[in-house]
């Protein structure tokens, strides 16, 4: 408060002395008026006749400006008594605010005299009333209405959010286009994209704009910040309401389990395989809402592309490569890695790349996809279990293998 007041009384001084400043201007000119009055007819400009009254009165712009601009009635006898009378109040006042400012004691006077006149003006009795009351902390989510939807992606990218999709025949998609995957959750729920690209972007369920009437949905693209030919792998849910014992050391006692499609099952661990025939095991229960711009977890070399995340479900990998080899090995020997990396080499490849890979039984079968489209149906029997690293057996010699099915 004491600040205050030395700033208020500061400024008022300055006030008081800039208005002297005019005022002795006026007095001066008023006893040499005549003399005054000649310069300004006998001057060609205002800046001239400025410049004479300065010289002759020896005053500076500022004054000689206030006298240009001074109506002449104020310098007549009766007015100027006017000016003097001003004058003389405000040598009272600067006289009096210098005296101020000049002790500490007097502002400290002055800081109490106007503490006293708050205090008689608003010196009443608190109206409001204060109580102490327990507080009640709301979640956003909590308001969020359980309903159940379907995340349609098509295969080339384009992505659409409906009310639970019972008919998947109704479906249609633009020319040159299909269907990629159909994720059935809850609104409550988050959904993980993962891309070619080693990248996973995971949004809630809610946030998601539905789908109107029979359209095809939005590029994802435009959802989420994809680089120059990412594309998406695969679609998984992360139940909200679902949490499986975790395995390893960790803080938490819990982790979140995904549930996969085509599977009842609630699963945690999962492989990433790229087209370069490396990959590994990892865990992906504390995987959270990410930014438009998604999370890495797939570390890739050069024109590598990740072709694949799946659950882990069956004590054998099966992969299976362009040149038509394929490799059954243990899941074990995949190690799980905690952090981001590139895994493990697979399966040597040789002038090709990956085409798929699937976690089997060894009594199962298995289908694999052609070059021409048609399928093959596969015994994993006949496919012999390696140690990770081996080229694999031919399994198809005379057309390429595109995916495992």
């Amino acid at each position: 408060r004491k600040e205050v007041v030395t700033r208020r009384l500061t400024y008022d001084l300055k006030i008081i002395e800039k208005r002297l400043h005019i005022l002795a201007a006026f007095a001066a000119i008023f006893k040499g008026l005549d003399k005054a009055l000649k310069l300004i007819r006998s001057s060609k400009s205002k800046k001239e006749a400025g410049d004479k009254i300065e010289n002759e009165f020896n005053l500076d712009n500022e004054q000689s400006n206030a006298i240009l601009e001074i109506p002449l009635y104020r310098l007549v006898s009766l007015e100027i008594d006017k000016i003097l009378q001003e004058q003389k109040e405000k040598l009272q006042e600067q006289k009096a605010l210098q005296v101020i400012l000049g002790s500490q004691k007097k502002i400290w006077n002055e800081v109490e005299t106007e503490m006293e006149e708050i205090k008689n003006k608003f010196g009443d009795k608190r109206l409001s009333k204060i109580k102490v009351i327990e507080s009640t902390e709301y979640n956003a989510e909590d308001f969020i209405e359980h309903e159940d939807v379907s995340i349609v992606m098509s295969r080339n990218g384009w992505l659409r959010k409906l009310k639970a999709l019972t008919d998947s025949d109704s479906l249609k998609f633009k020319e040159n286009d299909g269907l990629h995957s159909i994720t059935n959750l809850n609104t409550r729920d988050l959904v993980a994209f993962f891309t070619s690209r080693g990248m996973v972007y995971v949004q809630k369920a809610f946030s998601l704009e539905y789908t109107r009437g029979g359209g095809f949905g939005e590029p994802v693209q435009s959802l989420l910040k994809f680089a120059d030919g990412e594309r998406i792998i695969k679609v998984m849910r992360l139940d909200s309401s679902t949490t499986v014992p975790s395995k390893t050391k960790t803080k938490a006692k819990d982790q979140k389990a995904f549930s996969f499609e085509g599977s009842s099952k609630k699963i945690n661990e999962f492989m990433a395989v790229s087209d370069a025939g490396y990959g590994f095991r990892l865990s992906i229960a504390n995987l959270s809402e990410t930014t438009r711009s998604g999370k890495k977890v797939m570390t890739l070399k050069g024109s590598a592309l990740m072709i694949g995340i799946a659950p882990v479900t069956h004590p054998h990998l099966v992969l299976a490569a362009e040149n038509g080899k394929a490799l059954v090995i243990e899941t074990k020997q995949v190690p799980q890695l905690t952090g981001l990396g590139m895994g493990v080499k697979l399966i040597k490849l040789i002038d090709c790349k990956l085409a798929g890979f699937k976690f089997v039984g060894l009594k199962e079968k298995i289908t694999i996809e052609l070059e021409d489209g048609k399928t093959k149906e596969e015994s994993v029997k006949k496919i012999p279990v390696y140690n990770r690293g081996g080229q694999g057996v031919f399994i198809s010699k005379r057309k390429k293998i595109t995916n495992i099915l």
